[in-house]
């Protein structure tokens, strides 16, 4: 292996153990707690040597909003089956969906800016969340088909679905809906199940 190479390499490890430290102090304490010189006491490196990584907190935190992007739809290309039915894709897409989202709550809670977490985005949309609105979007072809649908009624279908989803997650995570957990994922379900007939 080169010097270059082992550089690389080095670089890539810190860079992945910055990471995974302020998601592990979010774990633990909330993302609240994380900062850049915890990290770096953590890790056992200067505080400088992690703003070579990350200019700021908030670049951070946005670049691990990205991981958890990629991290769901990789979780959905796995989980899904598309030879069912289209009603009974995006049936199974809003369960994957959900349990993905509590199973990997603290990183949800960043990628939505959950819980007072202030992570400022991109104005352009990044390919990870493009990546996300394609699936639903495909779904959402194939349930719709063969009827004539405008990009336009497909957007506004792909909002109405992300909003539906979203929802009912974000507001189970930051505790605005009193109710158990199951009772909350059992009408979350019906509201699924109405919105797909609603389209068919």
């Amino acid at each position: 292996m080169s010097i270059q190479e082992r550089k690389e390499r080095h670089k890539e490890s810190v860079r992945a153990a910055i990471i995974n430290t302020a998601r592990n102090i979010a774990i633990n304490e909330g993302w609240q707690a994380v900062s850049m010189r915890k990290i770096a006491e953590v890790i056992e490196y200067s505080a400088p040597v992690i703003y070579d990584y990350f200019e700021n907190k908030d670049k951070l935190l946005f670049e691990i909003s990205l991981e958890g992007f990629r991290a769901l739809v990789q979780k959905l290309e796995q989980s899904l089956d598309f030879s069912l039915l289209p009603k009974d894709l995006l049936f199974q897409f809003s369960i994957v969906y959900w349990d993905f989202a509590f199973e990997n709550q603290v990183l949800y809670e960043v990628m939505f800016s959950l819980k007072g977490i202030t992570c400022s985005k991109s104005k352009i949309i990044p390919m990870e969340v493009e990546k996300l609105n394609s699936v639903m979007q495909s779904i959402l072809e194939k349930l719709l088909f063969p009827k004539e649908c405008s990009k336009e009624i497909l957007h506004e279908l792909e909002m109405n679905l992300i909003c539906l989803l979203h929802g009912y997650i974000s507001m189970s995570i930051v505790g605005k809906l009193h109710a158990e957990q199951q009772e909350i994922k059992k009408s979350f379900l019906l509201s699924v199940e109405r919105f797909i007939k609603s389209i068919q």
